[in-house]
């Protein structure tokens, strides 16, 4: 009796070591208030004029906010562009994104702001700039990227005959209101 009192001590004592031992293991692999904090940023869209753009540092990458004009998205819906990937074939974005414009709310247009070919940051011109190198655009607007020559319309799909290969990356986001977004991972 002394004997399987002291095997039921031992296994006890075992049993609750092994829980302890166990717990910060488990608390790491669940998701607390800070990981899920970083998997998702709003960003306030209010004051975002029509034909500007907000950048956002996020997930190390600049994201890239537009508000398009009526006479923009019109003009994106009938381009007269010879556009590499025009129904965003590829899948580089999520499928609510996979239309003419790209995006969720047609005005609010969400890019990741890299050029496909060569990871670098590409420059926005808005409507009515006027650039003498990208004539094609006729005064409409475009994403340039200065370091390999590519050209993006303000849906962020690629021109043929560049060197990037596809449209430029539409992250996951949601809209929360008419004022925020939500990015998401």
């Amino acid at each position: 009796s002394k004997r399987n009192f002291l095997k039921y001590l031992t296994g006890a004592v075992i049993g609750v070591g092994a829980t302890i031992a166990a717990i910060p293991f488990v608390k790491f692999l669940s998701p607390n208030q800070y990981s899920s904090a970083a998997n998702k940023l709003d960003v306030d869209i209010t004051n975002l004029k029509t034909g500007h753009k907000m950048t956002i540092i996020w997930q190390k990458m600049p994201i890239y906010i537009v508000r398009r004009s009526v006479k923009t998205l019109s003009r994106l819906e009938k381009t007269n562009l010879n556009l590499r990937d025009p129904d965003s074939i590829e899948q580089r974005q999520f499928v609510l994104a996979k239309n003419y414009h790209r995006s969720i709310k047609p005005e609010i247009l969400v890019v990741v702001g890299i050029c496909t070919k060569r990871d670098c940051s590409v420059e926005y011109s808005p409507p009515g700039s006027n650039t003498s190198y990208l004539k094609d655009f006729k005064n409409g607007g475009f994403f340039y990227c200065a370091c390999c020559g590519s050209k993006y319309d303000l849906s962020g799909r690629v021109v043929s005959n560049v060197p990037a290969l596809y449209n430029l990356d539409v992250p996951k986001y949601e809209v929360v209101n008419e004022a925020t977004i939500r990015l998401k991972v």
